[in-house]
Parts: C-alpha cells; structure tokens; sequence
C-alpha cells in the first residue's frame, strides 16, 4: 500500500511551503488509494512548542488533508512524535552498531566546530566536519571516553557515490566524499535527524517520500543508512523549492505565507489547493473540492524548477471561488470562520439579497464579514475625512428630505425625493449620491445605490443619515 507522510517540525507557524509539501503528499496517497500519516518530528526539544503541534494539525485538517494516522487518533505504528520513540531509535541503533557501518565518537564541542568553521571559510575550503576525531588514536579515544568526556556518534562516509532514481528529477548521484560525517546519536543521548527520519520510515512503512528538493542531500544521508540497517528506502520525489519574491526560501517571516495570517484574512483552503496545484500545472485551473484535486493529481505535474510565492496570484484563485459560491454558502462559512456576528434568523432574507448585490465586490471571507456587518450594524463607524466631504447645501438636502420622507410616511421614494430637492438647490447628482452612499454603507464605492436602499428599507436609511449627519456635525 502506498503510504506518504508529511513531519514537520514544531517550532513555528506552518507557512505556505510546509502545507504544500503536505497536499502534494496527501494527493499522492489517496490517488493512489493509500495512507497519509503525520508524524511530528520534536527533536529539537528547546525550540518544539505544543501550540504549533496543534496549529499544524488543524491546518491540515483546514486544508482538508486528514491524516489517516497521528498524534491525536493515534494509529498501527506510533508513537506519531519523535520524541516519544526513543526506545525504538535506541534499539536501531544497536542494529547499526552491529551492521557494516562505521561510528566513531567525536569529542568535539560547539566551541571546536564553530572555530573550525571560521578557519574553513578563512582558507576558502569547504566547510562543513573534517573527520578529525575519526583520526585520533586509539589510546587517546579511550582515555577520553574513560574520563567520562561529553562525545557524540558520527557515522563514518565510505568513499563512493550514492545513486538513486527520484519520481521528479530523474537519476540522480551524489558522491558522499563532499559531504561531512553526520552526527547520528548526540552528546545529550538524543538522536538527529538523519537517523530518526530513516527510522521512523521503516517503521511506519512509509513508501513514498515527496519533500523540497532542500532534503536532496539529506537523501543521500538516509539511503546510505537504510543499507547498514539492511531495509528498503521508499520511493523519493524532491519537489523544485517555493521562494519568496526576493528569491529566498519561504519562512514563516514571508509576509502573507502563514496559515493563521491566510486564515485571519479569509483565504478558502481550495484557493490554497488550486494555487498549489496550478503553479505545476503551469495553468490556472479552480478545484471546488479535494475530491477533485485528488481525480487530477498527477506527481509528474510537481515543478521542476523553482516556484515564486505570489500572494496576488493566490487572492485571485480565492476570489474566483468565492464568487462560485451561493450567498447561502457565502454566509454559512462566514459564520463558520467567525468573521461575522450573530444575526436574526428574520433578516436571513435580506441578507442572503445584500450579499448577491455585493458579490462582485467580495474577495475573501474577511470581505464578506465585513459587507455582512455593514447590513446588520446598529451604527456604521466612519472615517474622519469622509464626515468632512459633506457641504452645507448637501446637508440641508439631506435634511430636507429625511423630514419629507418622515412627514409623509414613506408615500414618497427616499431616493426620487433626493433626486429632486438636489434639482432645486442646484446640487449635482453624483456628490449627492456619494454622500448618501457614504452615510448608508459607509464606503465610497459598491453595488448600485437604488439596490443597497431597497434591501435596507426607508427606516433603516433614514437612521443612518440621520447618525450619518450627527456624526459630520461633531467632526466639524
């Protein structure tokens, strides 16, 4: 069976990048009838947070990619967080000790690598472990280790070329005397990266591994320590990187990128799965539901070549969906999303009309809390330079009218009465009408006038400009 997993580390807000590597995943799996797991990678025990662990896990469930098997449903091979296996990496890596392989102690400390480092880049060579403690001898090692030393376990290179065949790249090579010997079992007893991730993988049979092509290197890592512990690596797949637009890799420092700031704004998760999906396509195409990116997922359509991050480009996939949208779902998941208040179910109809007169106007769920909240305000909020737009002939007009109106209770259209008392005082139509716009809706531009007064009725019009006058008055 085919079985993907998507590991996070976390230590930070899941961004753009991580749930793209989590569809893409995901897809893969239930196209393919398979599995797709969670596993949180928390090694990093100083910098791993519980609040991040959950965000991710209700990202993904935001996006739709339910895990078939996590750390909160459990599942056939947890524990499904890292540092709850330590029991299982220990006993692999006896199996390591015993295998082929060759680990040494290193006594080095953080002070020794960094000033090695610095002495690398002075000399211009390349930086990264040169293996000294491999070469120290023997009865030193031993006197060391007898005084009681803090010593990590590195995992010794064999001089030969690591080849592999990736879902996306094609044949690959990486030859493993450029890389440096990878600590595998740390000074504090934890174990790294490179050996839990192989671990973890046989463990929880994962057969397919699609990730940034950041890992590449890493690849070569893990195959070598998959053939010490005599297991079959899954299947790898390295994806081209997303970049921000300043051509760096994306963090969750990339303004926009976050899932809590795409949620904040009212981005739909289909517009996330469409934008993803068509920067490999190399098209634009709107999936309205999972169930229909998975029937068009193809692996072979995951870029090759590095992806910029447009948050222009993922608005206007969420503004297309929005306007697929009936009013009825429209409100539905603007509730849902709590992007606007409570409302009685008697004005249901109305709103549901406010909302199809402003639809063209709405880009996101945020913009819908906010047209919805225009409709069910008590009192609208204005903006101190748009009370000062009104004159003193457009205020009488407009006083003139509420008490025409009032006087003749309702018999006469409030904006026909407009129309004509702006006639007789030689007011021009359009700055009558933008204050009137200004005083019902509080916004200088929208759906047509005639429309959005309808929907509000005369008595609720009226008490807007009515609070609409008062307002300009006391901002004079």
């Amino acid at each position: 069976m085919v079985r993907t997993r998507f590991a996070p580390s976390p230590t930070g807000s899941i961004h753009i990048g991580g749930m793209r590597t989590a569809i893409y995943n995901y897809l893969f799996a239930k196209a393919s009838g398979g599995k797709f797991i969670l596993r949180i990678e928390d090694t990093d025990a100083k910098r791993s947070k519980k609040q991040y662990e959950a965000e991710i896990l209700k990202a993904l469930k935001w996006l739709g990619c339910f895990p078939d098997e996590d750390f909160e449903k459990g599942g056939p091979y947890g524990p499904y967080r890292q540092s709850e296996r330590k029991e299982i990496y220990r006993h692999y890596f006896e199996k390591l000790r015993k295998s082929d392989a060759v680990l040494y102690p290193c006594f080095c400390n953080a002070e020794e690598l960094l000033k090695m480092k610095e002495e690398q880049q002075k000399q211009g060579k390349r930086i990264g472990y040169d293996g000294r403690c491999y070469f120290r001898e023997k009865s030193e090692v031993e006197r060391f280790l007898a005084e009681g030393r803090p010593h990590s376990y590195r995992l010794r290179l064999p001089h030969k070329s690591i080849n592999f065949k990736d879902l996306i790249k094609g044949e690959v090579k990486i030859d493993l005397s450029s890389l440096s010997d990878p600590v595998i079992l740390k000074s504090d007893g934890g174990f790294t990266y490179h050996f839990c991730v192989v671990v973890d993988d046989i463990e929880m049979k994962i057969s397919h591994v699609i990730r940034g092509e950041d890992h590449l290197i890493n690849t070569a890592y893990h195959l070598l320590i998959y053939s010490y512990l005599d297991e079959n690596p899954p299947q790898y797949a390295h994806v081209a990187l997303m970049v921000d637009p300043y051509g760096k890799k994306i963090s969750k420092r990339t303004g926009g990128s976050t899932f809590l700031e795409m949620k904040e704004a009212g981005v739909l998760p289909e517009a996330v799965v469409s934008y993803l999906l068509s920067t490999g396509l190399g098209q634009e195409e709107i999936f309205k539901s999972m169930e229909e990116a998975i029937k068009a997922f193809n692996i072979e359509f995951l870029p090759k070549g590095k992806t910029h991050f447009d948050a222009g480009k993922l608005y206007s996939f969420n503004a297309k969906l929005i306007q697929s949208l009936s009013e009825e779902e429209l409100l539905q998941r603007a509730q849902e999303g709590n992007y606007c208040q409570p409302y009685d179910l008697l004005e249901r109809e109305r709103l549901l009309e406010w909302l199809k007169a402003w639809k063209e106007n709405i880009e996101s769920l945020k913009d819908a809390g906010r047209v919805i909240q225009i409709f069910l305000c008590k009192q609208l909020d204005y903006e101190l330079t748009d009370l000062k737009i009104i004159t003193q002939e457009i205020r009488e007009a407009l006083e003139e009218v509420i008490d025409s109106i009032e006087n003749q209770a309702g018999a006469v259209e409030l904006l026909d009465k407009l129309v004509e008392v702006a006639s007789s005082k030689n007011i021009s139509k359009g700055s009558i009408m933008k204050v009137l716009r200004l005083a019902v809706t509080g916004q200088l531009k929208g759906p047509p006038l005639p429309t959005l007064l309808k929907i509000l009725g005369t008595k609720k019009s009226i008490e807007r400009i009515k609070n609409y006058l008062n307002a300009s008055k006391k901002a004079r």
